[in-house]
């Protein structure tokens, strides 16, 4: 017997295309029948009046901080959830498998936490973590979260150990000397007198990365592509994937205004250009995974000058609401947005979530995808205090989101 049936639902399915008028149906945690028509016995029947029911959205890189703690996975778990990302991708500082298997099995809230331990030790790229203890701790991937190290033996090393374990590697080309700036080199630098960032941090280092990647045969992921440069480069790697933060696909450098520090990120917001070829790159598919790159940063850390400012910015409220505008723009279709938060990140990470299938787990949202709402401050994300967007207006709310079946208003 079904222990839910929600009905009336717009199902929308990336990893099928499927979009239609019909109902699904739940038990013991997961899917056990969807479709149109005749709606089928259940315990229990929600009606969902028309809106859009789609997986859970799987956010592929926020970051912990320091101090983590079972409780501030929790917290982070529920902040993430409330805008509809039941599963969250935690690049966090854990190299000891005993300290993340106890993170793993601690409460983690509301949603789904996965782990993205480092690969080396800090600043010391000649020591590698424990690539097969902590993977059996839990460890979905293993990243950085920033520039590699720059002895290409010591990297190339790291990344046939993690070859041999089948790991998953995420490496973010950017170069740390060239990227030693404020914002994107370009008229808008110049014009507020700021060191730019040139496209050049990104491309000499992507390059280097995916000879590296290409070379141990490891199974990598390009994290954070920024510019059209970028991402033409990765044309001749089809195999590896890439991803992009919601940031650079809704803004460009121009949005740095009068020097608004909450807009400093790394990569930097690019020109609009660059913008508009991440979004048809995420159109044909080329970019897998869209990004919330979560930075919990306080006004310590960007109320000061531009330069001073650490790099950083809140996106759990607008990684869904973001994809939607690009659909309210009409550059998105809807199967397209919701793609590189659901069934691409899923394929990456080889996790069963992220569709809407017979078996699958049942991770949902249901969203109002019209609802207008402005993007604040204080009060929206409930984790992190330096949202670049504040002040916009989107549309697009989660009014019910279901973990393993189990409803979060």
């Amino acid at each position: 017997m079904n222990e839910l049936v929600i009905q009336n639902a717009r199902l929308i399915d990336p990893a099928t295309g499927r979009d239609e008028l019909g109902w699904l149906a739940i038990a013991s945690g997961v899917i056990t029948d969807l479709g149109m028509g005749k709606t089928p016995e259940a315990t229990s029947q929600y009606d969902a009046g028309g809106l859009v029911l789609a997986p859970g959205l799987i956010d592929m890189r926020a970051h912990a901080g320091a101090g983590l703690q079972p409780g501030k996975i929790a917290e982070i778990s529920a902040a993430a959830l409330r805008w509809g990302i039941t599963t969250t991708c935690l690049y966090a500082d854990v190299t000891d498998a005993a300290a993340l298997a106890h993170l793993r099995n601690g409460h983690h809230g509301s949603g789904r936490i996965e782990f993205f331990p480092p690969l080396t030790h800090g600043d010391d790229d000649a020591r590698m973590v424990d690539v097969g203890l902590l993977k059996e701790a839990g460890a979905i991937g293993f990243a950085n979260g920033g520039p590699m190290g720059r002895n290409n033996a010591h990297l190339r090393r790291a990344l046939t150990y993690a070859r041999d374990f089948e790991a998953l590697v995420a490496l973010q080309p950017v170069d740390p000397e060239l990227s030693d700036g404020d914002m994107h080199e370009g008229l808008m630098a110049t014009r507020l007198g700021l060191k730019g960032i040139p496209i050049l941090a990104e491309t000499i280092e992507l390059r280097r990365l995916l000879a590296q990647a290409e070379d141990s045969h490891v199974r990598a992921h390009m994290d954070l592509i920024s510019s059209a440069e970028g991402l033409a480069i990765m044309e001749a790697f089809p195999n590896i994937t890439a991803s992009a933060s919601i940031h650079n696909l809704l803004m460009n450098d121009l949005d740095v205004g009068a020097y608004r520090t909450f807009t400093k990120i790394i990569p930097p917001l690019r020109e609009e250009s660059d913008r508009l070829a991440l979004i048809d790159a995420v159109k044909k598919g080329q970019i897998k995974a869209v990004v919330s790159a979560n930075m919990a940063l306080g006004e310590q850390d960007k109320r000061v000058p531009y330069g001073e400012a650490a790099a950083g910015a809140a996106g759990f409220d607008i990684l869904l609401a973001g994809l939607l505008q690009l659909v309210h723009e009409e550059r998105l279709t809807l199967l397209e947005a919701l793609r590189p938060v659901t069934s691409g990140p899923a394929n990456i990470l080889g996790l069963p979530t992220g569709r809407l299938a017979i078996g699958a787990p049942a991770d949902l949202i249901l969203v109002d995808i019209h609802a207008p709402w402005q993007v604040a401050r204080h009060g929206q994300t409930g984790f992190g205090d330096n949202q670049p967007m504040e002040g916009r207006l989107l549309q697009g709310l989660v009014r019910q989101a279901w973990v393993a079946g189990k409803a979060h208003a």
